[in-house]
């Protein structure tokens, strides 16, 4: 009996939140995937743009203003998604910037949001880690410098 409130008060919350995400990148043309837009004027698309504290691993940390994250564990990645997505429509040039500010590994790229948080380990996420190396369905290619 309290299993049908729950889920239907979780299916409302879910949906609310995919229909605003899917309406900021349409009405914004979305300018990143992934964290910040780099120093833009506050009304730029990519303003509203965060780490999302919610679609993330359990290993990962997001700051209270959802700018930056940090992998809690020393053994495993921690991945952390953006609040906003980027859609076909944005005309196929979309842009994000990272600053790595801790010593240790890192991959930065971007993902379908049915794709793994562990980024660039199946067909639906691309990465680039700081070990000079692109990655995409378990395939690690150099690519750059470490």
């Amino acid at each position: 009996a309290f299993a049908i409130p729950v889920l239907q008060i979780v299916h409302e919350a879910l949906r609310g939140r995919t229909r605003s995400g899917a309406d900021a990148s349409t009405s914004g043309r979305a300018a990143a995937a992934a964290g910040g837009g780099g120093g833009g004027p506050a009304s730029s698309p990519a303003a509203g743009v965060r780490l999302s504290s919610e679609d993330r691993d359990l290993a990962a940390a997001v700051s209270a203003d959802g700018l930056s994250a940090q992998s809690r564990s020393e053994k495993s990645w921690g991945g952390v998604r953006a609040t906003v997505g980027v859609l076909a429509s944005c005309g196929g040039k979309v842009y994000y910037e990272v600053t790595v500010n801790d010593e240790g590994l890192s991959r930065v790229g971007w993902s379908a949001a049915t794709a793994s948080l562990d980024l660039g380990t199946d067909r639906g996420g691309f990465g680039f880690g700081g070990t000079g190396k692109k990655s995409n369905s378990r395939q690690f290619d150099a690519y750059g410098q470490p």
